[in-house]
Parts: structure tokens; sequence; C-alpha cells
């Protein structure tokens, strides 16, 4: 980032050096950064150190800057490209071309290129290609945010080829993609969006040679086709320019027919599809001319050329069809017109014989054109100019001739503002400083407490209306007096005042809310954990609060703690901060951090410190500020990074610096105009911020001085106004309306009671702004309705190349903290001039926004919209429970009812139109086991759970039951087989062939069933008879008998002196009918003594 600025002091004048990259200094110097050319660039590094030297003597004076401010290199040499404004604020730069200077036929390069240039950064950045590479083609910003890109030429080795190829960008994928083809080859034509969404092309060539076309065609963006228009033009031509006025028509004017330029001019009808020729037609033939609507309705044409440079320009009224001359034009063509905020017309470039660097301005009020102070840094034509939403103009590309054609990659700026400042119509019903303002939802502003001569701490409190610049007390007083407190306005409206210091109690550890529905200040549940004056408070994303630091009874705080809203409590933080401070300054970062940075404990500090909400923790960033400073400000860009102005440290200072998140660092950048501490600097919504006020410790004064600070730019310049007085340690405050309200402060010599505005100093008139009028977040998108969102006028050169600025861009800035988002179309719903529909919100962070709609450069009145809530479930998501929860449903929100009989479910609706979260909570359940054992055999089954299972075959089962499910386990025995239940049931049959067990399930629960046989274990089989022992029944056994034996355990030694011949089988069921294949097991030893013995499934152990 380049500017173009002096320091005047005296007769001397330095010259600010700015470093560029190796490869940017190659296009600069003609030389390469190679090893052969090592001893150049000694000499330039030398040259340049000593410049820097002399120019650091120099900083305490102020910068005189010229008015075109270079911006970033383009990734690519390109002349005849489109320039497309999107709806996110950015622009697409598509295609073009460059000769290397050969003057072969390899020296024409046709780019199928394109790139993405970022205002808030100042950087191009490569997009996707375009499907062919074109030149002199057009590009159409669509109502779904799309772009079309139509036409034009390139070079091969066959020659020219004109093209009648058609596509589309996507600026949320980054690509483009083809569309239907026109129904005519057409290059240098003009490509009009109408009011219907539908886009006019029409005309152009479609030879080197010429072949131009009277013919028009309309791309219908819903079908993706191309169909022509009723009728032809009346004139065939090229190089002309088509312009949209407010009826909906299209004026058509001049253009190049053959070798000559024309001066016919007609009218296309949307509505017959016809072209109609005008009352008159020009007063001078002409091409490469420009056309541009002005807030009037009329239409200024002007240079261009007709065999000679054009110094003409006229203006063409649709009222009575006929176009006028008004004073002489400086002479050019090749140029580009730009229609600023104000309703003026800067003219940039082009060939004027030569070719040239210099600006003219066209005033409508006197419809006279001057020359502007500044020239662009190099002479361009054919390049493009496009109205950025914040007013400024960016002009990109072009060539020029000088001993050779020069293409350029190069850019640069032009900025308009100046900004002023008046005093409201009343004064602040009490004179304050050291007091807070908080920007309430209603769009009104809440001055509260403070400090004056008659009572240290104020108590009282007052709203300012912006619309009517007064002031009136609030219905209440707060809680307490304070001074050197903080405010935080809220998700839900009410503002937290926290902490602060008043004569009577010292430093306070008391909060309170204002409930601005009410008017009133009611105390907080508790306390802050430790008294605080000079807090930091910064909301989070999740609602909370963060408070660091500030000074206790002398002492400087290293603690932090948090205030949940919810509970209307303070906890501390998990851990303290690395370095106790007071006097700095607490940063909500994009990434959801919080920046600490400077301050005093003792002495005034030049570290920094974040802390991260997900680990409760602080750490010190990676590198400290570049000065040590007190009393500073830090603000946040739209680019992401803080910008530190001022402090004191050993005086006012003057230095600035920029944190960068992704890096952890901080850099310098350009000073500011005059040291300054106890200042304010605000965002603006236009990304600059506005630095007021202060103390200057060189001629120990307070100051009635303003600078903005531009990002893009890095440098500070004076407002073309000062403050209506000096003052410090007041309070400025973004207004919805885009105006800065700068209250109260002291002068040194009195605490004030006035109050002021600040007016960035567009110049637009009240009728060209857009107006919303309503607004709503349903469904997560934002919704805007209202008048004007299309703007007054395209504000471009209604050329092939020309950069349409008249679509609405969305603008979001939060209240607390300033972090500032575009947001993008819904690519369903196509923007118009009375409605635009964005994209998902849900990617805001929590807090109050003001959202604004920019057309033309000129910004809408702000609408407040309450923080996009998402619904969150509470902690019973996902928990179990024995009957339907009803606490901890929602984190957020108000849950719905709960259905269901177990499991459970509800919903918790987003707020202000947040998504909606779906939970959800199980039944508590429990494990119910069944065992069986014992001699005996049986079944075991239930009437819930599936527990059955057959015994000895199984032993186990287990059943899964919610609470409160009643259960009945029966027990069935076998015949010969007994069954009885223990465990914790309610059990009944006691011993007996069937039993049941009763259970209502409230725990996890074990129960066993205990198979007994009812017969005794050892049997005759031929006399039927029944034994305890197996002794006994072998004693008992006749020749040739078979004793069997239950599948159970014996004690004792057998004596086997039976003289008969006796079979042992064991492992029999209870009824001895079913030998079950286990064993009879006897504990002991057998002795064989006399007779036979035959053995079965018997084990001796």
């Amino acid at each position: 980032m380049k500017r173009k600025c002096s320091h005047n002091r005296g007769s001397k004048m330095v010259v600010v050096v700015v470093w560029y990259k190796p490869e940017q200094w190659e296009r600069l110097l003609g030389i390469s950064s190679d090893r052969g050319n090592i001893e150049e660039w000694k000499m330039i590094t030398r040259a340049l150190i000593i410049l820097a030297v002399v120019a650091a003597e120099f900083l305490s004076t102020p910068l005189v800057c010229e008015s075109f401010p270079v911006t970033g290199i383009m990734n690519a040499t390109r002349s005849d490209q489109t320039a497309t404004l999107l709806n996110n604020g950015k622009i697409l730069i598509a295609g073009g071309y460059y000769n290397d200077g050969l003057y072969n036929i390899d020296s024409n390069h046709y780019l199928n290129t394109a790139e993405i240039y970022d205002p808030a950064a100042g950087t191009f950045t490569a997009t996707g290609n375009m499907t062919s590479n074109r030149s002199n083609h057009t590009a159409t910003l669509l109502p779904n945010g799309k772009v079309l890109i139509a036409g034009g030429h390139y070079y091969n080795t066959a020659g020219d080829t004109y093209v009648n190829t058609a596509e589309i960008y996507d600026p949320l994928a980054g690509t483009f993609t083809a569309t239907g083809n026109m129904n005519a080859i057409r290059s240098d034509h003009t490509a009009t969006l109408l009011p219907n969404g539908k886009v006019l092309v029409a005309g152009g060539n479609s030879t080197y040679s010429g072949n131009y076309a009277n013919t028009a065609e309309i791309y219908d963006p819903a079908t993706g086709a191309f169909t022509a228009t009723t009728g032809n033009m009346a004139g065939a031509r090229a190089y002309h320019t088509a312009t949209l006025l407010p009826s909906g028509k299209v004026l058509v004017a001049g253009g190049l027919y053959g070798a000559n330029a024309s001066n016919l001019a007609e009218m296309y009808d949307p509505a017959t599809g016809t072209f109609s020729s005008t009352n008159g037609n020009m007063i001078t033939a002409r091409r490469w001319h420009t056309a541009t609507l002005l807030p009037n309705g009329t239409v200024l044409i002007a240079g261009g050329s007709n065999g000679n440079y054009l110094n003409t320009a006229e203006i063409y009224d649709p009222a009575t069809g006929t176009f006028t001359e008004p004073t002489s034009y400086m002479a050019r063509y090749y140029h580009t017109a730009t229609l600023l905020p104000n309703g003026k017309v800067l003219f940039t470039g082009g060939s004027t014989g030569g070719w040239s660097s210099t600006a003219d301005m066209y005033d409508p009020a006197t419809a006279t054109f001057s020359r502007v102070a500044g020239t662009m840094t190099v002479p361009r034509g054919r390049h493009t100019a496009t109205l950025l939403p914040d007013g400024r103009v960016l002009i990109t590309g072009g060539f020029y001739y000088a001993s050779g054609l020069h293409y350029m990659d190069t850019a640069e700026m032009y900025d308009p503002a100046a900004g002023t400042f008046s005093a409201t119509a009343g004064t602040m019903v009490n004179a304050r400083r050291g007091h807070s303002t908080t920007l309430l939802p209603s769009g009104k502003v809440l001055v509260a407490g403070g400090y004056n001569f008659s009572s240290s701490g104020l108590n009282t409190a007052e709203i300012v209306d912006p619309a009517t610049g007064t002031f009136a007390a609030t219905a209440g007083t707060m809680t307490a007096g304070r001074e050197a407190h903080s405010a935080t306005l809220l998700p839900n409206g009410t503002v937290l005042i926290a902490g602060g210091y008043n004569s009577s109690s010292g430093d306070l550890n008391t909060a309170e809310i204002y409930n601005p529905a009410a008017g009133t200040f009611t105390a907080t549940m508790g306390t802050m954990l430790v008294a605080r004056e000079y807090p930091t408070a910064t909301l989070l994303p999740d609602g909370k609060v963060l408070v660091t630091g500030g000074r206790n009874t002398g002492y400087t705080v290293g603690t932090a703690e948090m205030y949940d809203p919810a509970t209307r409590i303070f906890t501390a933080t998990t851990g303290p901060m690395t370095t106790a401070r007071e006097g700095h300054t607490a940063t909500l970062l994009p990434n959801g951090k919080v920046l600490l940075a400077g301050g005093y404990n003792g002495s005034s500090l030049k570290s920094a410190e974040t802390y991260d909400p997900a680990s409760g923790t602080f750490t010190a960033t990676k590198g400290n500020m570049t000065v040590v400073s007190v009393s500073h400000t830090a603000t946040l860009l739209s680019n992401g990074k803080v910008l530190f102005t001022g402090g004191s440290y050993g005086g006012s200072l003057s230095v600035a610096e920029l944190y960068d998140p992704a890096s952890d660092t901080f850099t310098s950048t350009g000073n500011m105009t005059i040291g300054r501490y106890y200042h304010a600097a605000t965002p603006l919504s236009n990304g600059k911020v506005l630095v007021s006020g202060g103390y200057y410790s060189g001629s120990d004064s307070i100051l009635n001085t303003a600078e903005f600070y531009d990002p893009m730019t890095g440098v500070f310049t004076a407002t073309a106004g000062t403050m209506t007085g000096g003052r410090y340690a007041h309070t400025a405050t973004l207004l919805a309306d885009g105006r800065v309200l700068v209250t109260g402060g002291s002068n040194g010599n009195a605490f004030l009671n006035t109050a002021e505005i600040f007016d960035s100093g567009f110049g637009y008139s009240s009728g060209r702004r857009p107006v919303i009028s309503g607004i709503t977040t349903a469904s997560g998108k934002l919704v805007l309705s209202g008048t004007g969102f299309r703007g007054d006028s395209e504000g471009s050169s209604g050329t092939a190349n020309g950069s349409s600025s008249g679509i609405p861009i969305v603008k979001l800035q939060r209240v607390e903290g300033g972090e500032v988002q575009i947001v993008s179309p819904d690519p369903a719903v196509n923007w118009s001039s009375t409605s635009f529909t964005a994209s998902s919100l849900g990617s805001l962070v929590s807090g109050h926004y003001l959202a604004v709609i920019i057309a033309g450069g000129i910004p809408s009145n702000a609408k407040i919209i309450a923080p996009l809530v998402n619904g969150a479930c509470g902690s019973s998501n996902g928990g179990t429970f024995t009957s339907a929860p009803t606490a901890n449903l929602c984190s957020t929100s108000t849950p719905s009812s709960v259905s269901g009989s177990g499991p459970w479910s509800w919903t918790c609706a987003g707020l202000n139109g947040g998504a909606t979260a779906s939970c959800s909570a199980d039944i508590q359940t429990y494990q119910l086991t069944a065992y069986a054992t014992g001699s005996g055999t049986g079944n075991v089954a239930s009437n819930a759970g599936g527990i059955s299972f057959s015994y000895p075959l199984a032993t186990i089962d287990v059943a899964t039951l919610i609470h409160g499910t009643a259960v009945t386990l029966t027990a069935t025995a076998d015949v010969g087989s007994t069954v009885a239940w223990s465990g914790n049931c309610n059990a009944t049959g006691g011993t007996s062939s069937a039993a049941t067990c009763s259970i209502v399930v409230a725990e996890a629960k074990s129960v066993t069933a205990t198979f007994d046989c009812s017969m005794q274990h050892v049997k005759n089989a031929n006399t039927s008879a029944y034994y305890d022992t197996i002794q006994s029944g072998y004693d008992a056994a006749g020749s040739n008998h078979a004793v069997l034996m239950h599948a159970v355990s014996f004690t004792g030694d057998l004596a086997l002196d039976n003289p008969n011949s006796v079979d042992l089988k064991g492992g029999f069921d209870c009824n001895y009918g079913t030998n079950t294949g286990a064993f009879t097991t006897v504990a002991g030893t057998a002795t064989l003594t006399g007779g036979t013995v035959t053995v079965e499934n018997i084990v001796v152990r």
C-alpha cells in the first residue's frame, strides 16, 4: 500500500518512503532482482535508508497527501478488463488485454484470469479462471448476486476471434460456468441491468474491421438464455453508451459505425421491447465517451472522439428528449466517469492528445467542470473506475503510450471524504467527564455517571435523541454515583454498568442494570468479586461479559471475572491475567478471543495478552506493542486487525500501530497528525476510524482537532472541520445513522455539558439516500425492505467496461466492539430496489448490530437489529431421567412443552430469527438379572423385558427395563423338581412346582430361582425304591438291578462288595426320566471287593 505524501517544514520537503516487495520494485524501476544486479540493489537500499532516516526527523509535522493513494498490485497486467462491484463489497476484475511490446503474433495477450479486490485489506487475490479468454466484453451483476460475462474477443494464431459466448461468475464458489450463448457475436457492446432483473445487450462489432451490429437481445437469468428484442436499433454501433433512466427505459447514445462517430440517440423501452428515436440527436457525434445518470434524472455525456479529442459535453433531459451543452469540458477519451455520493461526477485519465493522469470534477449545481487538485500516480486509458461502498473510487489497470505502449497492473484510490462537526440542538442535563455512552436498541444513547466539580461520581443519567439533538434525564437515577466505570449493552437490550469510583465509597464492586423500557436502574444479584475503577468490560460471543483489570485502593488489579446475564452474578475466570493493568484496552477479536494491551501497573506497559473463553485463561502475545502506552485507544478494523492510537509515555504520543491476530504481533502504521491521549477513536461505517480531541502535552493544549485513519493506506488525514471546542476524556459514539455523537469531557478549565455531531462528509442529499423501513431476521436470514436499494444511478460510464455501483451492499456493525461484516444476498432470492434478503446470519456473534444498506456509495438510515441467537439445548439434553425433565431444558430462549412418555423431546426456539434447536432426553433404564441354580430343572420367563431360559441349559438372562416398569418373573419346575425365588423381589409360591417374583424397576436388581429335586437322589429302577445315598441303594440292589442317580454330588466312600451284578447309572434328571448328559459326582473313594459293577456317568474324585 502506498500513498504519495510529503511533510512540509519550512522550505524543506521530505519524501515518505514506502517499501514494496522485490517484484514490485522490479516493475517500478525496470531492474531484475537477480545477482547480476546486486550493485543496483545496494545503491537503491542505501538511498532508501538515507531517505527513511531523514524522513524520521519530520514525523511530528502534518502530512500533506495527494488525492489518489496507490493500493495493491493486481496479479496481472491488464487493459480493457471489467471491474464489477459485488454485493459483498469486493470487486471482481475479469479478463482484459496487454501487449508485451515485442510486436509479433505472440505479443498480444488476452486474459482468461480473474481476481478479487478486497477494499478492507487493499489487496488483490486470484479467483477461478473464465471459461474463455476475452477482452472488450461486458460484466453485469445480476439480482441473485452472480455476474454475467458476455462477448468480447481474443487473439490467437488464426487472428482476432470475436465471440458470442457468455458465462456466470458465482462469488460464493469463486468459479465461472458457461451459460447460454448470445444470438450474435459482439465485442465493445453494452450490457444494462433492467429493473425486471433481465439484461439488455446492445450493439457491438464482430470483426476487427468493423461489422457493427444494430441488434439487441435480452438475457434472462431465470432461464440462462438470450432472446432477441422485438425491434432492432435504428443505427448499428459499437463504443457507444447505454444508460438506464429512472423511467426504466435505456438511453443508447453515440458510438462508432464504420469509420465515423455517430450522434444518433435512441431509447429502448422494456415494456415493448423496441427502440425509438429521441426528440433530437446529440449535438456532437462521439465515440469512446461516457454517459452518467445524474441525481436529477438527466444524463451527462462527456468527451470522446470523432477524429478529434472532444472537449465538449452535453446533457440529455428525458423530460424533453433533447440534448443541451453545458460549459466546456477538458478534452479526453478512453476515460472514466463516476458519479460520487455528493452528486458530482469524477472523470479520470484517458487521452487528451497525450495520455493523462489528471482528473476533473463536474458539479451539476453549477454545470461546470474543474480540475481535481491531485493527479493519478500514472496516466491511464481504458482503465476501470469503481465506486466503493465507502464512497471512494477504485481505479485499476489500463494503458498509456510513451515511447511505446505500457500496460498496467497497478491500482489507486480516489477519496472524496471530508467530515465536519456541528453542535447538537441541546446541551446535556449535567456537565460530566469520565462518563459512559451506550447506543441503545432504540437508536437513542444512554449517557451515565461521570464526574464534575460538584460531585465526584454522578448518579444521574440522561438519554440523547439523535433525531432532535436533545437530552432528557432518565426516569430513575443509578443505584450508586460512579465515574470511570464500564457500560455494556447486553443481548437482551439492557445495559450492564459495573465498577467505577466515587468519593464517598472509593473504588466500587457494585454493578447495576439499566432497563430502557422502564428508564430505571436495578442492582445485579451479586457484586463483583473485586472493586475496580477503570475496568474494561467486553461482551463475549456467548453473551457473557468479561471484566478485566482496573485499580483498587491504589493498586493495579491483575484478576478478571465474568458476568452472566442469565444468573446476574459475577464469577472468577479460570486463571488471572498475565500482567496486572489499568488504563489498558480490551478488544474482542474475530476469533472470539479478547486482546488486552498496554496500560499501567506502577509504570507504563507495552505488553499485551489474549483471553481465551474456551479455556478461561490468559496468554501473553508473541510480540509486545511497538511503544509503551497508557490512555491509548484500540479499535477493531473491518480487516480484523486492531488499530492502537496515541496514549501517554513521557508525553502525548502520535504513534499508531496494528495488531494482527493471525501472527499475534504488533507492527507500526502511519503516525497521527499530532500526539494525543485521553482522546476517542470511533470506527465509522465506511471502514475508517475517527480520532477526536484529547490532550497534547507538547503545547499543554486541549485539542479540538480530529483526523481519519484509513486502513487501506495506513495514513491519518485531518478532517475538513474541527470540533466546536477542545475536549478530552469525552466519549464519541457511532449512531445508527452513521454520524458520531461526541459528548462531555473537559476543556481544561471546566467540565463540559456540550455535545456535537460529526458527519463523515459525503455530502449526499437526503433525497438520494436509501431508506430501510422494515427489518426482520426470520429463519436465520436478514430481510430488509424499503426504498432506493438500487440507488438512483448506476454511477458508471455506461460503456462496455463500466462498473455499476447502484447495487445494494448490506453492512452490519456490532454496537459493542465495532466488528463489521458485509452479508451476501441469498442467491435464491433476487434483490430489488425495495427488498434485500441476506444469506444465513449464523456466523454473527451475540450482540446488537447496526444494519445499513449502501447504494451508489450512499449509506441508508441504520436499523438496530437485536442479536440473532440460535436456540441452544440446556444440560438436560441427552440426559436420562426417571420422569419428564422440567429444568435446564434450554440455555437460550424459552423451551416448548415436553412431549413423550420417555424418551422425551422439546425445542428451544432461536431469538430474533435464530435457528431452533431440537432437544431430547431418555428415560432412566436399569438392568434386571435373573439367575438359576440348584439340582433341579425348570424354566424361567418374564412378562416384560424378554427374560426366558431353561435351566440347567442356561443359568442367567438379563433384561434392560425403563424406570417404573412392573415385571413378574415366573419359575416353573419340571416334574420331580421344586423351585423357590430369592433376592430383592416380592416372591410368591415358596418352594413349589411354580413360583413368581414381582418387581417395580427403580434400580438395578438381581434375583435367583433355585430349582431342587423333589424326590430322593437314588432310585432302584427295578423296585422303584428310593434311597438317600448311593451306598444304601447299591447295598439293596438285587441281581442285574439298575441303580439310578440324579446329576448331583455325593460325599463319602463307596464299598462295592454286593455279590450281585449291579448297574450304577448317574446324571439323571429329577424325574429319572432323562439322562441329562451331566455327571453324578462322588467325593470319596470307591473300592470293589465283590460282585460285578457297571458304571455310567459317574465321576469319583
